[in-house]
């Protein structure tokens, strides 16, 4: 049983790289972070001429960092938005490490409480991490907690696979290619503030994304 699941998932997704399908343009996000958030400014944040050269070359971006007005909690959260190369759409372990963060191996799905536009639960995967010998440089090493999800026009997931699979069906199945969002929220903090900054972050979230994500999961 299992076998003929995994053959029935590989023909989807071979399948749904080689078939000829319609790129459709509807987005479940919206492109605009606001300026504001709670007591948080925003400021616009940089696109690395890495990612630039790397990724799709229709690839969208939205970014601001925002700043609490005590000047303790700074926030980065990005969109990253697919066009048809989906290799813009990828799971972050791989680029943290490469910026100099030790991950730690156990990672969590959160369900964060939503009250707009409806009551409903966002998924979204935590992952913490800190700093390398390298990138601390002989200080106090800092602590990373890291907050992602992926967004289409009607799914929500903390999931890659649960996207790649949606993905390929809709190729396979529809012949249409949606575009996808990668959401993140990242934060910094010394040792010991990881259960305070996560508190944060998830009030951050409740007022930060309903206005930019235009999917909010209908809950039976």
């Amino acid at each position: 049983c299992v076998v003929v699941v995994v053959m029935i998932l590989t023909t989807m997704f071979v399948l749904g790289k080689t078939v000829t399908v319609h790129q459709e343009p509807v987005a479940g996000v919206k492109m605009e972070l606001p300026d504001r958030i709670l007591n948080y400014s925003g400021v616009e944040g940089s696109v690395s001429p890495l990612e630039i050269e790397t990724l799709g070359k229709d690839t969208e971006f939205e970014r601001k960092v925002y700043y609490s007005l005590d000047g303790k909690t700074t926030f980065w959260l990005s969109i990253v938005l697919s066009g048809k190369d989906r290799t813009s759409i990828h799971p972050p372990e791989a680029c943290l490490r490469g910026q100099g963060w030790d991950l730690e191996s156990h990672t969590e799905v959160l369900f964060i409480p939503m009250s707009r536009p409806h009551p409903y639960r966002l998924p979204v995967r935590k992952l913490a991490a800190t700093e390398s010998d390298d990138l601390a440089r002989g200080r106090s090493k800092r602590q990373l907690l890291y907050l992602y999800w992926f967004v289409g026009k009607d799914l929500v997931t903390p999931t890659k696979n649960t996207m790649t699979f949606r993905e390929s069906w809709d190729r396979v199945f529809y012949g249409k290619s949606h575009r996808w969002a990668y959401v993140t929220l990242a934060a910094v903090m010394q040792p010991g503030q990881d259960q305070q900054t996560l508190q944060k972050m998830e009030a951050f979230l409740q007022a930060a994304v309903p206005e930019f994500q235009l999917v909010a999961p209908q809950e039976s």
